[in-house]
């Protein structure tokens, strides 16, 4: 399918139906709160520290909490000064809860050091199914790990990658996987500058993947060649 036949103006494709969507807590609360929140009876099945700032510390002791949870399914970090610093505690987390399914990441930094170890226990999870790595400075070899992570989880059904400086090698690399991906239901990956090579990858990825049904390559500098 060629990418002139997605969308030739926002370069957004979807199939008939929609992949599943987890709805996010619009109400952001504070570190102090959400600890409050676990030691109580009635916690809620979606958590947002939307923007709380907090850092590696901040992060730890909520995950501490949060490892041993069965009740939290949706998790909401973006924007808290992570790091890669403040990723070990995030991939414990992931290896050992498995009772979340929605997580979000997005603005934080993480970069290929942090995402690196999170990718190696993101093959192997089986319960998450949505991830948010929107703005996250992955770059061309964050998209190789991440491609390995493609090859094998077989729960991912939704994932953004937006913003992220994969580049032209990074949208090949994940096309190659995206293959022999099964699960995989929505990729997002605005602002990538993955050109008309990366296009032309993701075009040719699309005749042999029959499981992706939303894919979004909008902003990315996309010529009428590679569309």
């Amino acid at each position: 399918l060629p990418i002139s036949q997605i969308c030739s103006s926002c370069l957004f494709w979807r199939k008939t139906g929609r992949a599943p969507q987890l709805s996010m807590s619009d109400k952001s609360v504070s570190l102090e709160s959400a600890l409050e929140l676990l030691q109580s009876r009635e916690v809620p099945v979606e958590l947002s520290l939307f923007s709380q700032k907090l850092g590696p510390e901040g992060v730890e002791k909520l995950c501490e909490a949060l490892e041993e949870d069965t009740r939290v399914q949706s998790l909401n970090l973006c924007m808290n000064k992570l790091g890669n610093k403040g990723m070990p505690p995030v991939v414990r987390l992931v290896q050992k809860n498995q009772t979340l399914t929605s997580l979000d990441l997005q603005i934080n930094k993480i970069g290929y050091g942090g995402a690196a170890p999170f990718f190696v226990v993101l093959q192997r999870n089986t319960s998450l199914t949505s991830l948010n790595l929107s703005s996250n400075e992955l770059g061309m070899r964050g998209a190789g790990e991440l491609a390995k992570v493609l090859n094998i989880n077989t729960s991912l059904l939704e994932l953004s990658l937006d913003y992220n400086e994969l580049g032209p090698e990074g949208a090949t690399v994940l096309a190659e996987d995206l293959c022999r991906n099964k699960a995989l239901r929505s990729l997002r990956a605005r602002g990538n500058a993955i050109g008309k090579m990366g296009a032309a990858s993701m075009a040719k990825m699309l005749k042999q993947n029959s499981t992706l049904s939303l894919l979004d390559l909008s902003s990315n500098d996309i010529q009428e060649a590679g569309a």
